[in-house]
């Protein structure tokens, strides 16, 4: 017999069941508008509560890295500050994607894909989706008679949704290693920072429903480096910034490109994943609906690829105002 705690091994498998169902995300509203989720009703969830859980997860991994006689990784530093839930949750569901190749690999049915909606996020709805994840950790390591997971919870206080996102950020981390996918290639990066490129289209679908928007950018450059990706994601967010501000949004600080040392692919990624949910909450200022779509896998994409997506997020935000105008003359 395998030394797992019993209820907790029952739990973990109820969980993954029961949310087996649930693909479609339901967040909650905050200051900036929205209608509050029957999470956000029920339970004061604090960041401090959803840290705990990160940090299990954490600790939960660094025994299957060690089952599995991977080498620990080389954790990185987070250089973001003010980040919100909305961030948290973002990092929290490329976790899960994470999971479910891994699932994948293990041969045990998938952890369900979740979809992110435009729609407000707290806590209470970051919560849910780690109990998710640890669910199916634990479901993972009964397969593979992994018996030593740690349960005892940490105790926290004082989290602020940026401790979150760097405790997040040191999980998916830890699952790139676990699935061998730690060499994050441009390919992928270009598929989810497309992501975003849609989305941004579907903002301006909403505004303009004939589609009057221009889809060609100035041309890109050859032969750029990650580190010039990552300055382009950051001038892509001080755009979004500036649309944040005109719609009475808070403004997200974007950090300055010297305080990153090295730049490398997983920071890139990141980048692609603060974008996705940021142009979600600018979705809802203009009563947008769509949800972001799954990552389309990519093949030959380069660092200049990236940074033309980059280019590109800002060029349609920029027509904004203009599709405004021409609406209005209609």
């Amino acid at each position: 017999m395998y030394r797992i705690h019993f209820k907790r091994k029952l739990f973990a498998i109820f969980l993954v069941f029961i949310l087996a169902f649930t693909v479609i995300s339901r967040p909650a509203a905050s200051q900036e508008g929205g209608q509050p989720s029957i999470a956000a009703k029920t339970a004061k969830v604090t960041p401090s509560d959803v840290f705990v859980l990160v940090d299990l997860l954490n600790r939960s991994l660094d025994v299957m890295l060690d089952a599995g006689q991977i080498k620990q990784p080389q954790p990185t530093a987070s250089v973001e500050k003010g980040l919100g839930p909305m961030h948290v949750y973002q990092l929290a569901v490329a976790c899960v994607n994470r999971i479910y190749d891994f699932d994948i690999q293990i041969n045990i049915r998938p952890i369900p894909q979740v979809i992110v909606r435009p729609m407000k996020y707290t806590p209470a709805d970051v919560k849910p989706l780690l109990e998710l994840m640890l669910g199916d950790i634990w479901r993972a390591a009964f397969a593979l008679k992994i018996n030593d997971l740690p349960e005892e919870e940490g105790k926290f206080s004082d989290k602020s949704p940026t401790d979150v996102f760097q405790g997040m950020l040191n999980l998916f981390i830890k699952l790139s290693a676990l699935t061998r996918q730690e060499n994050i290639d441009p390919n992928t990066v270009f598929s989810e920072i497309s992501r975003a490129v849609t989305d941004v289209k579907s903002i301006l679908s909403q505004i303009d429903p004939v589609c009057r928007f221009k889809v060609n950018p100035p041309a890109g450059k050859p032969g750029l480096k990650p580190a010039d990706v990552f300055a382009e994601c950051l001038n892509a967010r001080r755009v979004i910034n500036k649309y944040r501000q005109e719609f009475n949004m808070n403004i997200v600080p974007v950090p300055q490109l010297s305080a990153v040392s090295l730049i490398r692919s997983v920071d890139v990624y990141v980048q692609t994943q603060i974008i996705i949910a940021e142009v979600n909450l600018l979705k809802m200022a203009t009563n947008t609906i769509s949800s972001t779509p799954l990552a389309i896998p990519s093949a030959g994409k380069t660092p200049s690829d990236v940074h033309q997506q980059a280019v590109m997020i800002q060029y349609l935000l920029n027509q904004i105002n203009t599709l405004k105008d021409i609406v209005a003359q209609d």
